[in-house]
């Protein structure tokens, strides 16, 4: 089954593969404290306060959520920004979580990320049916990426690009043959990515806890310490004829070496003596912070942001993620040079 088709039933991202997956899961991640809506100092783009936007009956249940004229024009996002309010309230602060809600849903701003995604190319200044940013969600779709990235390479020519060609051709191949799990029918391909990618950018925001590189490797040292002691008592168990006693301290060292093996990010790297892979640290992964430097949390979001516009519609998408996050964390100042530089630093 094809990474694409699976954007939004499976979970995480895997390491770059054949089959590299998107979540899109029943209920998102807990929350993080964000501050309060909208700017004194720039209010030509506040929202309105969730309160006039946002009906709680008191009675029962249900809410009545009111969406900004601008909106109207996807539907698709509505629908998706329903979803999320739906689940609002088996959040842990529901409070802060339609705070954060209503900033990316509500923030005029947000306007020009929908008209991007939803753009169309344009053949002697008339808009054809094409998009500009096509979306990559189904077997079929993902095939053909694969064989445009196939192509580009033979035409680089080399033993390692043929290589990789035709393993991308075997690939689109293998996805030609399979079939798109279910879908809604109301919803087009491209109304679907940009409604995962609301959704990814509400997940990224809500998840701000910041995994340091040096703390990992610390826990995974600590691990691998007691993994030996372990191992030396078990010998000495061993010894005094307590075979039983021996055999549960090596069964709990080997969890703790799988515990400290699968903390840290890693990539494969051919051993020469031997045909089985060898790992090391693998310093660029968006998710994991090598160097205690910038405003780290406006880093984390913008580059794992930039895994799901890539993964969705092929590129970055530079002045697209500065605007997502400038909503995000009320501020001006995210440029399109600066989301460029931060992923270059990555």
């Amino acid at each position: 089954m094809g990474w694409d088709q699976l954007l939004y039933r499976d979970i995480g991202f895997l390491s770059a593969g054949v089959f590299a997956r998107l979540e899109w899961p029943e209920n998102v991640v807990d929350l993080c404290a964000v501050r309060r809506l909208g700017s004194k100092s720039s209010p030509h783009h506040s929202i309105r306060s969730a309160s006039r936007l946002v009906r709680e009956d008191r009675v029962g249940t249900s809410t009545t959520v009111t969406f900004p004229n601008w909106l109207q024009l996807w539907p698709a996002v509505i629908h998706a920004a329903e979803q999320l309010h739906s689940e609002l309230a088996s959040e842990e602060n529901p409070a802060e979580a339609l705070e954060l809600w209503s900033r990316l849903v509500l923030d005029s701003r947000m306007k020009r990320v929908w008209v991007v995604l939803y753009k169309k190319k344009r053949n002697r200044h008339k808009a054809i049916e094409e998009f500009l940013h096509p979306a990559c969600m189904t077997n079929a779709s993902d095939a053909a990426r694969k064989r445009r990235r196939a192509l580009e390479l033979r035409e680089k020519g080399g033993p390692k690009t043929v290589s990789e060609a035709d393993l991308l051709e075997a690939e689109a191949a293998l996805l030609e043959s399979l079939c798109d799990p279910p879908a809604d029918p109301r919803w087009s391909e491209q109304d679907r990515a940009v409604q995962l990618f609301l959704r990814r950018a509400y997940e990224a925001a809500l998840d701000h806890e910041l995994e340091f590189l040096s703390d990992l490797e610390a826990k995974a040292s600590k691990l691998q310490k007691v993994a030996k002691r372990l191992q030396s008592d078990a010998a000495i168990l061993s010894s005094l004829g307590m075979e039983r006693e021996a055999r549960k301290l090596l069964r709990i060292a080997s969890n703790c070496e799988d515990k400290a093996f699968n903390i840290l990010p890693i990539q494969d790297i051919p051993s020469e003596q031997t045909d089985a892979p060898r790992f090391s640290l693998k310093t660029d992964d968006p998710w994991i912070i090598t160097r205690r430097r910038g405003d780290l949390q406006l880093g984390t979001f913008v580059a794992n942001l930039s895994v799901i516009t890539g993964t969705l519609f092929g590129q970055a998408l530079y002045g697209t993620l500065a605007i997502v996050a400038n909503v995000r964390f009320n501020r001006e100042d995210v440029t399109h040079r600066k989301v460029w530089e931060m992923l270059r630093l990555k």
